[in-house]
């Protein structure tokens, strides 16, 4: 098995009813997302980089074989009220 790895800033989505009705902290959700992303799939798995009140910066990893990783975060981060973008190791 080969693993592959990306890093991810996540942030409150602005254009969510979902995110603009949460009480909790944008990087609290986006905790919540990534927990149910990683029990979806083996393998799946997510270290914080950065954590602060509106994001967070996590190192992710996953199978590289994994095909629905990708949507599954997005239906994950959709059902939180983030979103995330991949950034670049500094």
């Amino acid at each position: 098995m080969r693993k592959t790895a990306t890093i991810r800033l996540f942030t409150r989505d602005p254009n969510s009813q979902v995110g603009f009705q949460s009480t909790n902290r944008a990087s609290t959700d986006a905790i919540n997302a990534l927990e149910q992303w990683k029990v979806k799939v083996v393998d799946r798995d997510y270290q914080v980089q950065q954590d602060f009140d509106n994001a967070l910066v996590v190192l992710m990893t996953m199978d590289a074989r994994d095909t629905t990783a990708g949507l599954d975060l997005e239906a994950e981060c959709v059902r939180c009220g983030v979103i995330h973008k991949m950034v670049e190791p500094q």
